[in-house]
């Protein structure tokens, strides 16, 4: 058995077996398992039924134990952003069309079991599946397997793999619906609405429905009652999965249903409970508004998802490129990263208050919008920072379009996703912090699981317009950047790394699309104190400032006792370059005007002990055998 390597390859795990069994007076059906022996059934596509294909070795080497009568490949999404597709073309030896088109088929291709057939296995986007009908022809990219008989002798394997939705779309649909008839596009029955979109919708949601539970195969049989012959191809065809399908002893149950007080909605709210979200209704919700209207030379021309955009107009898009000119692009996936301590959380919330008030961002010129940071780490700290911005820089937080989502999605969860987008609407920038802690029980290095996290990241900036911006955790090896999936890299438009340096913090571009990546910004934390706990002791946190050389990054001292501290010092540094630590409390106590001499506890001592020690360390003054020591200030010259 020759197959193409992309097929066999140990990666591809879509393998399972099967087994022609007997369904009384019908034909024999071809009934897959999954390689542990029990039949492939619930939810098709899920991660629970994906996880449970293996590889070609491993189903082959089952096979050979002669218990089945052959292989299978399935199709359907691989949670990486591409589906496995397939073309079935039946009875070709009494339609010479579908011979002629056989050999222009990509993909790989061989005879199907019957030999009055063949399949054609490929890997791409999605498309609207074709479903059985007088033309010979289906198509599907979800919710089916293909037998594979490795009977490939008349065609040419390629090595790599390729696309079957471009010739699906144009050359077969039309075929495919010719062969129905020329009926209109859109039916009325029992003054129902069916088009093609509502059948696309409605076998996709049926798709996550199980048809092994009795009951749920009365239910779903009803609700497509309604519809008619049109309800029974989809009943009948989502039937056939179920292990337990008797063929048409069962089918002639659809006889049987009134379809009265139910309708083809209780299919949808089946699926929604098994997660299910309407690829329709994302697509919808993922238009943006600010799409320019198509001349009209071109519109009649074009689709609603596929929008044909005139040279003129898209080469004038997108005036204005940056978020934060030359540092932040207006893009979809931006990630910011580095070690612990290296300041990412204070970083981006710089950025976030920067582009929420359309201010300069440490000097770079800033597009004002709306801002959504997703605090997945959530806690107080959050609301220090919050608070040391405003404190800082003296603002009103209620005047700043900036809101919080204080918990934490689950992002390999698609349902979480499309909420989070409800709640946010239109944004211009939403900050994910951090990436770990919206991808909980993912493993950071699967391109499944991280692929399926990305892919939502790109979801959330299409239904809402936002840049994205994820924080994350750099690597063990510094040299290989990012934690985890090296594919992160590659999906994001722009990339920042933040380290420590001996003067405080550098973040420099890495990865900018479209820009130059040898930027760089170096900036330091500056504490603020925001009051006194219950204890005395200072409530703090930190806010970003620009490294300035001049003063070594330095900048005027925050909170009560540090300005007090100052002034003491700066009212001595013109006579002397040092005093005993004891004395400068003592002297910056005798300037305090504030305490009450009445207080139960005299902390100011503890207080200022602390103060100063901050301003050690921050390096405004040094201390060495219990002196206070600066830099001794010149007085200029008299006046003649």
């Amino acid at each position: 058995m020759k197959l193409p390597p992309y097929m066999i390859n140990k990666d591809c795990r879509r393998w399972l077996l099967w087994k022609s069994e007997s369904q009384g007076n019908s034909k024999p059906k071809k009934v897959p398992y999954y390689a542990n022996g029990q039949r492939r059934g619930g939810k098709l596509d899920s991660p629970e039924d994906i996880g449970r294909l293996v590889s070609f070795e491993e189903a082959h080497a089952i096979f050979l134990q002669g218990k089945y009568t052959g292989l299978g490949f399935a199709l359907g999404s691989d949670n990486h952003g591409g589906y496995w597709q397939g073309i079935d073309f039946d009875d070709i030896h009494n339609k010479p069309e579908l011979q002629s088109l056989i050999t222009s088929l990509p993909g790989y291709i061989e005879t199907s079991p019957s030999k009055n057939g063949i399949h054609a296995i490929g890997y791409g986007r999605r498309f609207n599946p074709l479903g059985s009908n007088k033309s010979g022809i289906e198509a599907y990219c979800s919710g089916r397997f293909f037998t594979v008989t490795g009977d490939n002798a008349f065609y040419p394997i390629i090595d790599n793999v390729q696309d079957l939705a471009g010739v699906i779309e144009q050359i077969l649909n039309p075929l495919h619906k010719k062969a129905i008839g020329n009926k209109p596009d859109t039916l009325e029955t029992n003054n129902t609405n069916i088009n093609s979109k509502l059948i696309d919708e409605l076998r996709a949601a049926l798709h996550c429905i199980s048809p092994d539970d009795y009951h749920t195969w009365i239910s779903v049989g009803q609700g497509l009652k309604p519809l008619g012959i049109v309800g029974f191809k989809l009943w009948s065809e989502w039937s056939t999965t179920s292990p337990k399908f008797k063929g048409k002893e069962d089918l002639a149950r659809w006889d049987t249903f009134s379809g009265e007080r139910t309708s083809y909605k209780t299919i949808f709210a089946t699926a929604q409970q098994n997660g299910w979200i309407n690829p329709a209704k994302r697509i919808e919700r993922a238009t943006l508004e600010s799409q320019p209207s198509l001349k009209n030379d071109i519109k009649t021309n074009c689709t609603e998802k596929f929008p044909i955009i005139p040279v003129s107009e898209y080469a004038g898009l997108n005036h204005s490129p940056w978020l934060i000119k030359n540092i932040l692009p207006k893009a979809e996936l931006v990630m910011v990263y580095g070690p612990s301590g290296s300041g990412k959380s204070f970083f981006v919330l710089d950025i976030a208050f920067a582009i929420a008030q359309g201010i300069e961002w440490q000097a770079f010129k800033a597009s004002q919008g709306r801002v959504v940071y997703i605090a997945a780490e959530a806690g107080a700290g959050v609301r220090k920072r919050l608070l040391a911005y405003a404190v800082h820089h003296d603002i009103d937080l209620d005047e700043v379009p900036l809101g919080i989502i204080p918990a934490a999605p689950n992002f390999l969860n698609d349902d979480d996703v499309v909420q989070v987008s409800e709640a946010i609407g239109e944004a211009s920038l939403i900050i994910v912090d951090t990436l770990a802690c919206v991808a909980a029980g993912a493993d950071e290095n699967s391109s499944a699981d991280m692929g399926k996290v990305i892919g939502n990241c790109k979801l959330l900036h299409q239904l809402t317009g936002a840049v994205v911006m994820i924080v994350h955790h750099m690597g063990k090896n510094e040299s290989k950047g990012a934690r985890g999936w090296s594919g992160i890299r590659a999906a994001v438009d722009a990339e920042m790394e933040l380290k420590s340096a001996d003067y405080g913090f550098k973040m420099s571009i890495t990865k900018l699309k479209d820009g130059e990546t040898n930027g760089s910004l170096d900036f330091n934390i500056l504490q603020i104190e925001l009051g006194e706990d219950d204890d005395g002791d200072p409530i703090t946190s930190c806010v970003v400032i620009r490294y300035d050389p001049a003063n070594q990054g330095r900048s005027e001292p925050q909170g009560r006792w540090r300005k007090m501290i100052a002034d003491a010092i700066q009212k001595l540094s013109t006579v002397q370059s040092s005093i005993p630590k004891r004395e400068l409390i003592e002297l910056v106590i005798k300037y305090d005007v504030q305490s009450s001499d009445n207080e139960k506890r005299d902390q100011r001592k503890a207080c200022i002990s602390r103060a100063l020690k901050g301003l050690i360390k921050s390096g405004y003054y040094k201390e060495s055998d219990g002196y206070i020591s600066w830099e001794l200030q010149e007085l200029p010259p008299a006046a003649p």
